[in-house]
């Protein structure tokens, strides 16, 4: 244990590794090869997504509680340089107040069997149960809406919101999932903001702002989609692109 900060009724296990973490009230480590904080002092808030198109033009920049509705406001508002310059200074400010030295487990957090998590802030019960690798990532969450990254997800320079499950092999790189939104059986989604409700299995979701009740269950591909509205299917074999 190195430079760590451990709260009442915690429980760390066989760990290898605990470094730069600070860990609230009645969470538990268990098994963990690697639970650390590295450079990275924000978890990402204030970094750039590229949505709608994979070469950039509607860039958002992100704060952990990030909804459809604000996503889209921004994104195709690009003329408007007053609140594209407004919303800059709020994430600004945002970005001064998140600033830590230390990886977060809040209250009842879990991490359990997880060879590497790092640069992480877990909300309240968050739990992560044998995922492949967690970084640089913020999972919001609460004791009746638990966020979860299981079962070999791998998961980077992310937001999971409440109430969402990232499982079985999925991988989510620089992207926002926001309430009650699913990845499962090997999803890959790149760069983009999965709306509520929305459930992506087994296929790709590229630089993509997609809406709320969105399907996606079998193999297909969304790349550089505008669909706030969602309400949708993406079918058996479908290739959508910009």
């Amino acid at each position: 244990l190195y430079n760590v900060q451990i709260g009442d009724h915690c429980v760390v296990g066989n760990v290898q590794t605990l470094s730069g973490v600070a860990l609230e009230s009645e969470c538990a480590v268990v098994n963990c090869l690697s639970v650390t904080h590295g450079n990275k002092k924000n978890f990402g808030v204030g970094e750039e997504l590229a949505l709608a198109i994979e070469s950039g033009g509607r860039e958002i920049r992100i704060f952990p509680e990030i909804n459809i509705d604000v996503a889209r406001i921004m994104c195709s508002s690009r003329n408007n340089k007053k609140l594209q310059q407004e919303y800059s200074q709020l994430i600004d400010e945002y970005v001064g107040l998140v600033h830590s030295e230390w990886s977060i487990l809040s209250k009842g957090a879990q991490i359990l069997n997880s060879p590497k998590i790092k640069n992480v802030f877990l909300g309240e019960y968050a739990y992560i149960d044998n995922a492949l690798n967690v970084e640089n990532t913020v999972m919001i969450s609460s004791r009746e809406e638990v966020s979860q990254i299981t079962n070999g997800a791998f998961v980077s320079n992310s937001v999971v919101q409440w109430g969402c499950e990232i499982t079985t092999g999925s991988v989510i790189e620089n992207s926002i999932f926001t309430e009650y939104s699913y990845a499962k059986r090997q999803a890959m989604v790149f760069n983009s903001l999965i709306g509520a409700n929305t459930l992506i299995a087994e296929g790709e979701v590229t630089s993509s702002l997609v809406g709320s009740f969105v399907g996606f269950h079998h193999q297909a591909l969304l790349i550089s989609a505008f669909w706030p509205e969602g309400k949708g299917n993406i079918s058996y074999g479908a290739n959508v692109g910009s």
